[in-house]
């Protein structure tokens, strides 16, 4: 056995030092990149549960916001109109009431009244107010309110001279006293809501049997 110099021995030991160290560099880069792994994985697992988490929330707000809405369905008023004939009201005045009915659970609150009546010659049945109609959007405002499962009248008044001129034609069905509008509320949710209606009368019963809706101008809501 042969025995190695000092200098031989330094020499070993430099080359198992640099040895050691290139290893250690390696296992540094190699942990490095382990690290950077499992950093990576460790935002990935972040970004989900955070798109869990708004996903799970916006499941969460919709389904309230379903339940808002059923709720409000089911509790809300809900109003619509009926005709109601023409009737002689007074002396030189004749009067066109409707039937403004609540079918909902809860109260409808300032009631908004907006209505015109004319003569139409023709068949009323098409008549559209959006096309035909002269109403602007203004109201006849109260704070009148309109309990659930309860009803309230309103009559347009007529001077009879306003259709003293056309009594034959009506009677005949060749012209019809055409009465049409809306009617606004709040509801006990706070929100305004609005009925529309559109009716007609003619031939010799102008009875509130004989009355008849438009096809256009009618929505209950």
């Amino acid at each position: 056995m042969s025995q190695i110099a000092p200098s031989e021995s330094l020499e070993v030991r430099s080359v198992e030092a640099a040895e050691a160290s290139v290893l250690q560099s390696e296992r540094a880069v190699d942990a490095a990149y382990l690290s950077m792994a499992l950093s990576l994985l460790a935002f990935l697992a972040l970004l989900v549960t955070i798109f869990q988490g708004r996903r799970a929330l916006a499941n969460a707000e919709a389904a309230n916001a379903l339940s808002s809405e059923s709720t409000e369905k089911q509790l809300r008023a809900y109003l619509s109109v009926e005709p109601a004939g023409v009737q002689d009201f007074a002396k030189g005045w004749i009067a066109v009431p409707i039937k403004i009915f609540n079918h909902g659970m809860t109260p409808a609150a300032d009631i908004e009244v907006a209505g015109d009546v004319l003569v139409l010659q023709g068949d009323p049945r098409e008549f559209d107010p959006q096309k035909l109609g002269r109403l602007e959007d203004q109201s006849l405002s109260s704070e009148t309110m309109i309990g659930p499962n309860a009803n309230r009248f309103h009559l347009a008044k007529l001077t009879d001279e306003f259709v003293a001129d056309h009594w034959e034609k009506i009677r005949d069905m060749e012209a019809a006293i055409v009465h049409y509008g809306w009617i606004g509320y709040t509801d006990v949710f706070g929100k305004k809501r609005r009925t529309n209606f559109a009716f007609y009368h003619w031939g010799n019963e102008l009875s509130d049997v004989e009355s008849k809706r438009c096809r256009f101008g009618n929505s209950a809501t």
